[in-house]
């Protein structure tokens, strides 16, 4: 029940990026044989908020996530933020205002997602 959740979530994801069509079809198609399972694969510094996302053209719709905790590192914030059950992370210059336990406007840089197959581990995408 759960995993069927997560390919529910994935699946949403991958509309919500919309330029990956092919990848879409496969992983339908590859869903359809009962044998497949996968994930999607986002670094943090690849799911972008605020300024850091005005500068990437190839990027996902946005998608608003709850920011837990914002901590400072340097030159950099890691949020840590929820986007409905998932639990994700998102690096972003420290020259941003963060105020932490906020609801932020989050996007995906799609040229850099990529799709793993959880039996083989192999990247798909």
């Amino acid at each position: 029940e759960k995993l069927k959740r997560r390919d529910e979530i994935i699946k949403l994801n991958l509309e919500e990026v919309a330029n990956k069509e092919r990848l879409i079809q496969i992983y339908e198609e590859r869903l359809k044989t009962g044998v497949f399972n996968a994930v999607l694969g986002v670094r943090p510094e690849d799911i972008l908020t605020g300024s850091g996302a005005t500068i990437i053209e190839n990027k996902s719709k946005g998608f608003k996530g709850f920011v837990r905790q914002a901590e400072l590192l340097g030159n950099e914030y890691c949020l840590y933020f929820n986007y409905e059950d998932l639990k994700l992370i998102s690096k972003t210059s420290a020259n941003e205002e963060i105020e932490g336990k906020e609801e932020r406007k989050f996007y995906i840089n799609i040229d850099s997602i990529h799709l793993f197959d959880l039996e083989s581990t192999k990247r798909i995408f």
